[in-house]
């Protein structure tokens, strides 16, 4: 049951991209590999995120907020920005004509 809960979930999620994106003209631009890439950026850089968050974060045990405590979070969220840049020098080296 579960399985089908999974598969009726990415039937609706995607289904509908999949099909405007066949239908438009955005196949004839091969589009895709570059959507792809982006995902797994995407994924790679949360993976890498959560892993450094659980793994290096301390978590005070009194209940005060300070404002230190908030700048690795800062930190850490940087590299959304630095997987964005990749990503888009990854994607403009592909996009040169040799």
């Amino acid at each position: 049951m579960t399985l089908l809960h999974l598969v009726n979930c990415l039937l609706l999620t995607y289904a509908p991209y999949v099909i405007i994106y066949r239908s438009t003209e955005l196949s004839d631009e091969s589009l895709f590999g570059s959507c792809v890439m982006a995902g797994v950026f995407f994924i790679t850089t949360q993976l890498v995120k959560t892993f450094i968050l659980a793994t290096f974060m301390i978590i005070p045990e009194e209940t005060e907020v300070h404002s230190l405590a908030a700048v690795p979070v800062i930190l850490v969220n940087m590299l959304d920005y630095l997987a964005i840049y990749m990503m888009h020098g990854w994607l403009q080296k592909k996009a040169k004509p040799n």
